[in-house]
């Protein structure tokens, strides 16, 4: 486990490595534009810095602080934050393409218009988090708490949600085409006007969901909880239902056909 450092620590390292000059400031901490490039920050005090438009790309940031870190347009590309504290900090328009986020804390986070292609959020924790129009093709999201997040307009396509939780999130109009949603909790999600045309949703939890004019074409359901959910004007074409659970649910506002039940 790596140690985690004192601000007075961190700062005394900052200014070993050359980023940084002088006493440490007793206000939030500029960092703007910095190169820190492959830089080893792990364990590093970062919490609260402007880091806007700073390059991160394959920096070791393992269990670093940067909770509440204005990271607007900064480049983490391939960087490691592996446990990291990102919770409240600002990554709109960030690019995170390639990095590793597993068990990572994003409570609460924004995410907006941001890079996370095959990026890695295995168990991390993006309750809350705003990721609205976000490029998230291909990132794996496996077992990762999404509950309540908005991840709106945001393109999916292709990630693995596998076994995650995304109960009362927000997917309205994503594009989740072939996207890995297998026994993922989706319970009392906004799934409206979405496109999810060849994704798998076998064993999911779609209870109480709102499907609303969505395109789940050739769609696995096969055991899905499908409890309540509302699906009027949903596509439904082709799609695999067998064992899942239909009960409460409308099919007669909904297009079934060449679906297997």
């Amino acid at each position: 486990m790596t140690s985690m450092l004192t601000r007075e620590e961190t700062w005394k390292n900052l200014r070993d490595l050359g980023i940084v000059r002088g006493e440490m400031p007793s206000s939030a901490w500029d960092l703007r534009k910095a190169n820190l490039s492959g830089a080893d920050l792990k364990g590093f005090d970062l919490s609260g810095a402007n880091l806007e438009e700073t390059n991160l790309s394959e920096a070791f940031l393992t269990e670093t602080n940067l909770g509440s870190a204005y990271l607007v347009d900064a480049i983490l590309d391939g960087a490691d934050l592996g446990s990291a504290n990102l919770s409240g900090a600002n990554l709109e328009g960030a690019s995170l393409i390639e990095a590793k986020l597993d068990k990572a804390d994003l409570t609460g986070a924004f995410l907006n218009t941001a890079y996370l292609n095959n990026a890695s959020f295995r168990q991390s924790n993006l309750s809350k988090t705003a990721i609205t129009d976000a490029d998230i093709s291909g990132a794996d999201m496996t077992e990762a708490d999404l509950s309540s997040a908005d991840l709106s307009e945001s393109n999916l396509f292709s990630a693995k949600f596998h076994r995650a939780n995304l109960s009362k999130a927000n997917l309205h109009k994503t594009n989740s085409e072939e996207t890995d949603f297998s026994h993922s909790n989706l319970s009392e999600a906004d799934i409206s006007d979405a496109y999810f045309t060849k994704a798998n949703l076998s064993g999911a939890d779609l209870t109480n969901a709102r499907l609303n004019s969505s395109e789940f074409i050739g769609v696995n359901l096969s055991g899905a909880n499908l409890n309540g959910a509302q699906i009027p004007g949903t596509d439904f074409c082709n799609a695999d239902f067998s064992g899942a659970n239909l009960s409460n649910t409308d099919f007669s506002v909904a297009d079934t056909e060449g679906a297997v039940f």
